[in-house]
């Protein structure tokens, strides 16, 4: 479990899609954790340089560097974890993910899906209504 009862977790999200960002960001949020987030690859590294994070929950296909070469300057810099979130579902793009780095990897169709994969799939997590725009 992801959760610090001390201190609330610092936590990016990068992903360039907000749905994803928003539902993933929010349950974080709910379970008490400081979340920071960012669309690109290079904005993300520029504020974990700033402001060091505790997670990186961190989408493959971005803007600008794509998330393999975050995740490769993430680990040449910081002992950051790092969860690789994709939308592709090759069983490969999960495996470059953790060749790049990534503690875990996995392919994700939804963002709730997304959400199951950070928390291990807990039972007690009880879904947000949907963001309205």
């Amino acid at each position: 479990m992801l959760t610090n009862p001390d201190l609330p977790d610092r936590i990016m999200v990068v992903d360039d899609d907000p749905s994803v960002a928003d539902v993933v960001g929010r349950y974080l949020v709910r379970d008490g954790h400081q979340v920071e987030y960012a669309r690109a690859g290079r904005a993300a590294l520029q504020r974990i340089a700033e402001q060091p994070q505790d997670l990186v929950v961190l989408d493959l296909m971005l803007p600008g560097i794509d998330g393999l070469e975050v995740c490769r300057q993430l680990r040449a810099r910081w002992p950051i974890p790092v969860v690789m979130l994709t939308a592709l579902g090759e069983e490969t793009d999960r495996v470059v993910g953790l060749e790049s780095g990534a503690d875990r990897s996995w392919g994700s169709a939804s963002p709730a899906e997304s959400w199951r994969h950070v928390t291990g799939g807990s039972a007690s997590v009880t879904p947000f209504p949907a963001a309205s725009s």
